[in-house]
Order: C-alpha cells, then sequence, then structure tokens
C-alpha cells in the first residue's frame, strides 16, 4: 500500500526571495523512504548574480520532523547545500574596455606625435 502523501509547494514571489516545499506522509514501522527531485541549471539575469556569484547559492538546512504517536514531535536539522550555477565570464567586458582604451591610446599618441613634434630634416 502506498503512503498517504501532501505536498505542499510555496514558489518564491521575488527572484531574491526563498521558495518552500513540504511534504507531509506517514510511514508504517520499520519502513524507510527516499525524497529526491532533479532541477535544471539556467543562466541568471546579469543584475541577478551576487558580487561572489562564483561561489554558488546556499540553499538552507531541511527540517525533518518526525512524530510517533501522540509525543512531542522531533526535529532534525539537515546539512545545508551550496549550488553552484553556471556563471558568465564577468571579465570579458573589462578586457574590451581595456582593448579599446588601448587602441585608442595608441592612435592618440601616434596621431598626437606626429602633427605635433617639429621635423628635424
Amino acid at each position: 500500500s502506498h503512503p498517504n502523501v501532501s505536498l505542499t509547494l510555496r514558489p518564491a514571489i521575488l527572484p531574491t526571495s526563498p521558495s518552500g516545499f513540504e511534504v507531509q506522509f506517514t510511514l508504517p514501522a520499520g519502513s524507510s523512504a527516499v525524497l529526491s527531485w532533479s532541477f535544471e541549471k539556467r543562466f541568471l539575469q546579469l543584475a541577478a548574480y551576487a558580487p561572489d556569484s562564483h561561489r554558488g547559492v546556499d540553499v538552507p538546512s531541511p527540517v525533518v520532523q518526525a512524530q510517533v504517536g501522540y509525543k512531542a514531535p522531533h526535529y532534525h536539522y539537515t546539512t545545508p547545500l551550496l549550488i553552484s550555477f553556471p556563471t558568465p565570464d564577468f571579465s570579458m567586458p573589462f578586457n574590451v574596455i581595456t582593448l579599446s582604451c588601448t587602441v585608442l591610446a595608441l592612435f592618440f599618441g601616434s596621431t598626437f606625435n606626429a602633427l605635433v613634434r617639429d621635423k628635424l630634416d
């Protein structure tokens, strides 16, 4: 027989706010359960990345509540999770600006030198 399962999902209203996922079910004595889900890694909007985006995103510690009969529930806190998202190369705009400024400086310096320098011949 399958246990009675209740799923509750509270999606995030804003991209920066957390979402919630709750599963309630009853297990017979001596049985076990495995909970897993898959997710898809996606690129975020540029403004959504944190200053330390290469570190990843922290997922807080889940709470497991176990209750046997009518006794007080026991709470178990699991370890938190660090998810690494694919991050674009944030140094590319810096490299483009540096290269463009270098080319402009060389062009301006050569032009200025050719126009201002006295001919020695």
